[in-house]
């Protein structure tokens, strides 16, 4: 008898007799594949399967190598258990062939779960291996095995052992939502509501600690639910968690002392500095929640390192949002057609048109800018006021000028600046931002996030499974004050395993294999934008069925649908999937992005050309480059407009309608020196026999 363990480690015997792997991996992963999959199947399939992006000729040349080295590890009896032929491969399904995967099937249908949950937990399916498929395997196995977990729970007695199933449940799949909702409810329903909300805490500081993900909106609302005192299947009234953000007290408590000087009518700012994923965005969110009870207005905007900086990018988004919750001005307020420039609809969202500003010299429009901007926060300052920025760090100059300029002239109003921002690598427009803050008494606090300490990390763990006091150790010391990492291997060796969970990128493969079609084909278009898009830019991509494969992308967890916007739930998220895509999908990706941001409003044209350079389609992005720079012109940010015209210069260096144009650009900044160096660059490659091209570069 042929028996295949694929559960855990792979392990093979052949009538009792344990069978060596063969030196090749591939040779055992097809072994495994073919035990998942018993019967004949072409080779071609299974070549291309177990080989994918490859050549055809090259798969099954590697599928042949894989069979001989196969062959050799099974001994004589090979031919016993295995099918080979010229165009069909297999195992034998008939010739005593056992295992675990189907057993714990076979025993599930009999209706014997307790030994098909006992077989089926002792490991995650081909541990080792990281393979698509086998990554599939694997999530449908863990939702077998939750699914069967939930069958016993039902059936349990008592309120313990259902507990007791359902803790086993949440323990199976460290990401499934499903179970924690179980567990939440059923832990509610015995009046432990510190349990309940504790259980919740574990999963939300899973996804969000230093990731600063979020779970779905299901789950935040029963957390929600709990925390606000309602009653869960007749339990009785529900009281308010005491503690909502572990490990960060003494930071929230700055938060909170800095929203104090803000809300009694002194504008402040606040930095919270710290690496990716260390939980700055966490931190501010659990501010922003707390102070919307008290009647606040909030706003956000986030900073795209796009290589190429959308002038005052950061402040449209931002703007965006607040004029969601701001009521229309009063009829003689001029600033709204100012900041048309910046979001080109403000006046349709605010319900109030005003006169088109006049036009006026490039100095002084982007005072004028400065000052609309200043006059909708005062607008939206009416009532208490917090302002989010985040990732400063990768924010153009002029939105830095702005949030500075803003900053000093709100110093009498009750507005809260929050930035956020990486440490590395370190930008000087940034320290001299945050200088000048200082130096004005702006500034109320400076936040420095770091790893958790061993003790925070100790409770985590002991809180997400009952260890022993080793395990526990080794944790906290391999988990270095990561708390993400932390829970996850204290899941993994609850479960059974012995090493650290799957890496996140594997997470999101997982996640997003189970999409396919358009949700896929959306969820993947959202990575390689860089950034969240709107539901017009949706709609723009050649997408069949917009809004529901905006809806199957949401559900896959790692994207959230939030003001008519789809993205991921943190830039670890939408990296991940990034890096993932083979470089020609990366590729058509970036043109299809590259071309929907062309046809939309010009403010985008240095986001669409940064796409069409990652395409390699330098002709398109000289267009939106130029684009941009017209653009750049229009909101006074000459500089913006320099650079993007530089860039294209780099693309096109003898192109003569772009030099004379970086000329004219440098000539406004005031440097006669470089203007008249590119002009003549441009009267070098003019033609002598178009005297009209010529007379127009000298216009």
């Amino acid at each position: 008898m042929l028996h295949v363990r694929l559960i855990g480690d792979m392990v093979v015997t052949i009538n009792g007799a344990v069978i060596t792997p063969p030196q090749s991996r591939r040779a055992w992963a097809l072994l495994g594949w073919l035990a998942l999959h018993p019967g004949s199947h072409p080779r071609g399939a299974v070549a291309a399967l177990l080989w994918p992006g490859v050549l055809d000729t090259s798969a099954r040349a590697s599928l042949r190598s894989a069979v001989w080295s196969l062959r050799r590890a099974l001994g004589p009896q090979a031919d016993d258990y295995l099918c080979v032929g010229n165009d069909r491969l297999g195992l034998k399904s008939d010739a005593g062939l056992w295992v675990d995967m189907h057993v714990v099937d076979q025993l599930a249908e009999v209706d014997r779960i307790h030994e098909a949950v006992e077989l089926g937990l002792n490991g995650d399916v081909l541990d080792g291996f990281d393979d698509e498929w086998v990554l599939d395997a694997r999530e449908s196995h863990r939702a077998r095995m939750v699914g069967l977990l939930e069958i016993l729970a039902s059936r349990a007695g008592d309120p313990a052992a259902e507990l007791a199933w359902t803790r086993r449940q949440a323990s199976v799949d460290p990401f499934a939502e499903e179970p924690v909702r179980r567990l939440m409810t059923r832990l509610a329903r015995t009046g432990d509501l510190a349990a309940s909300i504790a259980a919740y805490e574990r999963f939300h500081t899973r996804l969000v600690r230093e990731l600063e993900t979020e779970p779905s909106p299901a789950t935040r609302r029963l957390a929600q639910s709990l925390r606000a005192g309602t009653t869960v299947g007749g339990s009785t009234p529900l009281t308010r968690s005491a503690r909502a953000l572990v490990g960060r007290e003494r930071e929230l408590w700055r938060l909170h002392e800095a929203w104090k000087i803000a809300r009694s009518g002194t504008g402040v700012a606040v930095v919270i500095s710290g690496e990716a994923g260390i939980g700055k965005t966490r931190l501010a969110t659990e501010l922003i929640v707390r102070v919307l009870a008290e009647n606040a207005v909030s706003a956000s905007g986030t900073a795209l390192d796009l290589g190429i900086s959308t002038p005052l990018g950061l402040w449209a988004e931002l703007i965006g949002d607040l004029t969601e919750s701001v009521e229309s001005p009063p009829s003689g307020a001029v600033w709204p057609s100012t900041l048309r420039a910046l979001l080109p609809d403000i006046e349709q969202r605010l319900g109030r048109r005003s006169a088109p500003a006049p036009p006026m010299a490039p100095s002084l429009e982007r005072a004028r800018l400065f000052e609309a901007t200043v006059g909708l926060v005062e607008w939206a300052s009416r009532r208490p006021l917090i302002l989010l920025f985040e990732d400063v760090h990768a924010a153009d100059p002029a939105s830095l000028d702005l949030i500075g300029y803003v900053c000093r002239r709100v110093a009498h109003r009750p507005v809260l600046m929050v930035l956020t921002r990486r440490p590395l690598p370190r930008r000087v427009q940034v320290d001299v931002l945050e200088g000048s803050l200082r130096a004005g008494g702006r500034l109320a606090a400076e936040l420095v996030l770091g790893p958790l300490p061993a003790a925070q990390i100790a409770v985590l763990v002991n809180e997400v499974a009952p260890l022993d006091h080793d395990s526990v150790e080794k944790v906290v010391a391999a988990a270095d004050g990561n708390a993400l990492l932390a829970v996850e291997w204290t899941a993994a060796l609850a479960s059974g395993q012995n090493a650290p969970p799957e890496s996140l990128r594997a997470a999101v493969r997982m996640s997003l294999a189970r999409l396919g079609g358009d949700a896929l084909k959306l969820a993947q278009l959202v990575a390689v934008a860089g950034r969240d898009l709107d539901r017009n830019e949706i709609e723009a991509l050649p997408i069949e069925s917009p809004d529901e494969a905006a809806a199957s992308a949401a559900e896959s967890g790692l994207l959230v649908a939030h003001r008519g916007r789809l993205g991921y739930r943190h830039a670890l998220l939408r990296d991940a999937a990034y890096v993932d895509l083979a470089d020609p999908v990366r590729m058509g990706m970036h043109e299809t992005i590259g071309t929907m941001l062309s046809t939309r409003e010009p403010r985008l044209a240095a986001e669409a050309a940064r796409h069409f350079r990652q395409a390699d389609s330098s002709e398109r992005a000289v267009a939106q480059l130029l684009r941009a720079a017209r653009h750049a012109r229009t909101v006074a940010t000459l500089t913006a407009a320099a650079g993007a015209l530089i860039e294209a210069t780099e693309l096109v260096p003898g192109e003569p309608n772009v030099l004379v144009e970086l000329a004219e650009v440098q000539a406004l900044l005031g440097d006669a020196v470089s203007s008249d160096a590119t002009f003549a660059r441009a009267l070098a490659v003019l033609s002598g026999d178009d005297p009209e091209q010529l007379a127009r570069a000298w216009l």
